[in-house]
């Protein structure tokens, strides 16, 4: 039976969430609101370095940058 690779894990930098926030042309509100925050101050916080963007939020901020935005678009159409 073949393995199932690990996800990356560890928390995503400031520059990467910028990054990919940029590339899926998303507002810190919109990008905050896809992962479940009522407002854009915790990605703001992730951008400029005060917090770390972590656990959950991070791994799905990675799929969204893998699948070009894709697995987004997948779970937020309706």
């Amino acid at each position: 039976m073949p393995s199932i690779p690990n996800p990356i894990v560890g928390p995503l930098s400031a520059s990467e969430v910028k990054r990919i926030r940029a590339k899926l042309n998303l507002s810190q509100r919109d990008m905050a609101r896809h992962l479940g925050y009522p407002t854009g101050q915790m990605i703001s916080h992730w951008e400029s370095g005060r917090k770390p963007c972590i656990g959950a939020a991070a791994q799905i901020l990675r799929l969204y940058d893998r699948s070009d935005g894709q697995a987004m678009r997948w779970a937020f159409i309706g």
